[in-house]
């Protein structure tokens, strides 16, 4: 295995320090925790060490800084010596930040002890599911942490709890310490330690390596469970097909465990059995190398990334160190998938690459294929074997030839023009070529929550887009050859059915939602794909359920997909060719109003419905020392994603919710179940925290 030294890891997109090696062993039969926790962030103390560290990671948000170390962070230690297996950070004040922090849990090993830190405000979106889990774990405050509070747990998990600890937040109640109303928390604790249960499978002379690396590193579920036979991924097979050799490369910052779910889903087929892969970390990792081992694939170590930890440009520089390394490891490939390890494949991954790798060779007018579709959602991506060409850019699992990484390298955006680069090479390299990409996806972007895919993201568009599961299809490739796929789509645009959009699209919906085998044609008034020029497209992309968020996936301002099992097509006039009008009344021009009316009436919402606790003054001792001094109630909000030019939530504004939350509280004050004492709920839990705007 080849194998480059180097330091550090990255959880969920910032950086958390989390040293595994300084652990010292406890000489007292005890683990020895000191923990500190404020509204600027966490350190965790391990037998005098410290062994993870996450302050003061705050970054801008749009037009508002927002605080990457608040939320529940989750440390697992070995229960015999209280050496770190696995931490990790959940940003709960994001949409579907506790989805993943409940995958976490459920992914590490039973006895193991586990210490949950929350900092203010983590219990924003710590739903109903999340605090199940933490109550069956043992929480006795689960249900009843308020907003602000900061909050410990340790316990050993399916065993019992160690401590609980919780510092309450009163409003009005300023202390010289923090500018955010809450005391820390100081803990110590002397942890008895508990015998490492023997598994069964640990005397396997197969699994002696496996045994070792699950007594030191953890969150791998079935991988390492001790009640039965752990799951392995299907080994590599020497290749005996006469195919194209296609190398893999795995790009990750650390997280090992998805890497591992993506090494099992790319060997499952006969293509994948015999796929050369390759993990790419960014830095140094013990456990990388370990896991590479078991897996029987290569790793190749960063270890001189230039750019620092949480910088934008840490990605961009990886990226170029995976495309030069990639070819330089394979040297007789021709041709390299490129991977990050927060996707879910199809079972068909491999196959769908090796279908238009003979395309990609043949054809100049390609940059590169794509296994990613950012417009394909259930009602836009219905045909599994259709191909479309698109000046887009490389996302979410995509295929380049050699030649054409190397022009990429020549072209690397430099470290202090801190650009993304993806966005790089679509303006800078890709020069009126073309990517091409499925109808229906063979990835699928998981997690969220982090810098660079917020939550609402996450649960608004990523988490609703297609992905494959049929696992052998075979390609439309004929329909995608450059001279057939122009003529197949002019056919389309002159022979289909012009929609002319005399009402609000969001109004009422200018196309049928049923399969009528016929083409249909929006024409708007759309020159460039800047929102300065126009916002029709935002206008009817947000109303017809397309991708608003951007115009990755259009052919010289032609946009086309399903609609339903019938084909869209929506064109910018008066620049693209494909805008085959003369009648101006064909062309849809957006108003200020008509763009206000969708960013309020998207086709794509979501109904965000959480329970909202308030800490007030106790009127009893009893419920003080029970932290029932609670003003519960619960906020139903719509959102969406919006970028048009006065950006406010779906549905109803903030006032109207504020308003709505008001009358509920006075009302059961009237029926004598809450009273006047309680306070009024900040404005940041409606909306402020939950909305991106672009």
């Amino acid at each position: 295995m080849g194998i480059e030294g180097g330091s550090g890891l990255r959880w969920g997109g910032v950086r958390h320090e989390f040293e595994q090696s300084k652990t010292a062993a406890p000489t007292s039969g005890h683990i020895s925790l000191d923990l500190f926790l404020s509204a600027h962030g966490v350190t965790l103390h391990v037998n005098g060490d410290q062994v993870y560290r996450s302050v003061n990671k705050t970054v801008q948000w749009g037009n508002h800084n927002k605080r990457y170390h608040a939320g529940l962070h989750l440390a697992a230690l070995h229960q015999t010596t209280g050496q770190v297996l696995t931490a990790a950070a959940f940003t709960t004040w994001q949409v579907t930040g506790d989805t993943a922090f409940i995958h976490a849990l459920h992914h590490i090993q039973d006895g193991r002890l586990i210490i949950i830190l929350g900092v203010p405000d983590f219990t924003t979106h710590l739903g109903v599911n999340a605090t199940a889990a933490l109550m069956m774990l043992g929480a006795q405050y689960a249900q009843t942490l308020a907003y602000r509070d900061i909050w410990c747990l340790a316990v050993h998990k399916g065993s019992r709890v160690v401590a609980e600890t919780v510092i309450t937040y009163l409003p009005g109640q300023r202390t010289p310490l923090t500018d955010l109303d809450v005391s820390p928390l100081i803990l110590h604790l002397a942890v008895p330690s508990v015998p490492e249960p023997w598994c069964s499978w640990y005397g396997r002379a197969d699994l002696q390596e496996r045994s070792k690396f699950c007594r030191r590193y953890d969150g791998y579920g079935d991988f390492c469970r001790c009640g039965q036979l752990p799951w392995s991924p299907p080994p590599p097979l020497p290749s005996r097909l006469k195919q194209e050799v296609i190398p893999v490369a795995l790009v990750t910052g650390g997280r090992l465990p998805q890497v591992l779910r993506q090494v099992n889903q790319l060997r499952s087929g006969s293509v994948g059995a015999t796929t050369p892969l390759t993990i790419f970390v960014d830095g140094d990792s013990d456990e990388a190398a370990a896991l590479a081992n078991l897996l029987q694939v290569n790793v190749t170590f960063n270890t001189k990334n230039p750019a620092p930890r949480g910088a934008d440009s840490r990605i961009t520089c990886h990226i170029k160190f995976v495309l030069t390394n990639v070819f330089r490891l394979y040297p007789g490939t021709d041709k390299a998938i490129i991977l990050e390890d927060d996707l879910e494949l199809s079972p068909d991954f491999l196959s769908y690459f090796h279908q238009t790798a003979k395309l990609l060779t043949s054809d100049p007018r390609l940059l590169c294929v794509n296994a990613y579709n950012y417009n394909a959602y259930p009602h836009t991506a219905v045909d599994p074997t259709r191909l479309y060409r698109v000046n887009g850019l490389p996302a979410y699992g995509w295929m380049v030839q050699r030649k054409v990484a190397q022009e990429m390298l020549d072209n690397w955006p430099r470290l202090d023009q801190e650009a993304d680069w993806d966005l790089w090479i679509r303006a800078r390299v890709l020069k009126g070529r073309e990517i091409l990409i499925p109808e229906v996806p063979r990835t699928k972007h998981v997690g969220g929550g982090g810098v660079h895919v917020t939550g609402l993201e996450q649960a608004v568009h990523h988490g609703r887009r297609s992905l494959n599961n049929l696992p052998n299809v075979t390609l439309d490739i004929s329909g995608a050859e450059f001279g057939r796929y122009l003529k197949t789509h002019l056919s389309n645009i002159r022979s289909g059915h012009v929609v002319r959009l005399s009402d609000h699209p969001c109004k009422v919906l200018p196309l049928p939602t049923t399969q009528v085998n016929q083409s249909f044609v929006v024409y708007l008034y759309q020159p460039d794909e800047t929102n300065n020029s126009s916002w029709a497209y935002y206008v009817v992309a947000r109303c017809l359920g397309l991708n608003d968020h951007n115009y990755h996936e259009n052919l010289k301002m032609m946009f086309t997909s399903s609609f339903y099992g019938n084909q869209l097509y929506v064109i910018g006039c008066p620049t693209s060719p494909f805008c085959l009008t003369s009648d101006e009344r064909d062309v849809y021009r957006a108003s200020k109003e008509d763009v206000q009316f969708a960013d309020n009436h998207p086709f794509r919402r979501i109904v965000i419905k959480r329970h909202v606790a308030l800490r007030v003054p106790a009127t009893s001792v009893s419920e003080l020392v029970s932290l029932e001094n609670l003003v519960d109630y619960t906020i139903s909000q719509t959102m969406a994603l919006t970028i048009g030019p006065h950006p406010i939530p779906a549905g109803p504004n903030k006032e109207v919710l504020l308003s709505s939350a008001r009358h509920q509280i006075r009302r059961y004050g009237e029926q004598g179940c809450l009273s006047t004492r309680h306070p009024t709920p900040p404005l940041e839990l409606f909306g402020d925290n939950m909305q991106q705007t672009g």
